[in-house]
Parts: structure tokens; sequence; C-alpha cells
């Protein structure tokens, strides 16, 4: 699919999407539940995971209080394990 120009596009929108969707979600759970002080993510997908673990690190959260779960293995998910 990467060298479609169309399908690049759907799977980074839909990729996109998916973030979008659980940090929004997991924003509204943080919102209702300050009290909360360790927190487990879990998505349907790798990009839900992600964007949940994306909100609780825009509250300040240290990597020691999260544990994300996604399935999938997709290349969003590998690809911050490069990261620094």
């Amino acid at each position: 699919f990467n060298e479609l120009p169309t399908a690049l596009s759907r799977t980074d929108g839909m990729t996109d999407a998916l973030v979008e969707g659980g940090f929004n979600a997991a924003n509204t759970t943080l919102t209702k539940h300050p009290e909360i002080k360790h927190w487990m993510v879990g998505g349907l997908n790798d990009e839900a995971a992600m964007g949940g673990t994306r909100a609780l690190e825009g509250r300040g959260f240290a990597v020691e209080d999260i544990v994300a779960v996604g399935i999938g293995g997709s290349g969003t998910a590998t690809n911050e394990f490069e990261k620094n």
C-alpha cells in the first residue's frame, strides 16, 4: 500500500483518527477521575492505545505511571520503540 498514494493517504488518515479518538476518550476519562494516579490504557488497536498514552503524557503523567496495551503491532506502534 505504500506505493499507492491514495491507499497511503487513507491509512494515514485512519491512523490519525484512531490516535485522536483514543486521545479524546482518555481526556474525558482523566477529567472525570483526577484522583487516579496510575493508569492502564487498552485499545482495540495500537493507535487507540497510543492516543490514550499521549493524553496521559500531556497531563504530566510519568512513564512509570502508564501501562498501555494495543493489538496489532502496527508500524505506528513499532516506530515508537525506535524513538529516544
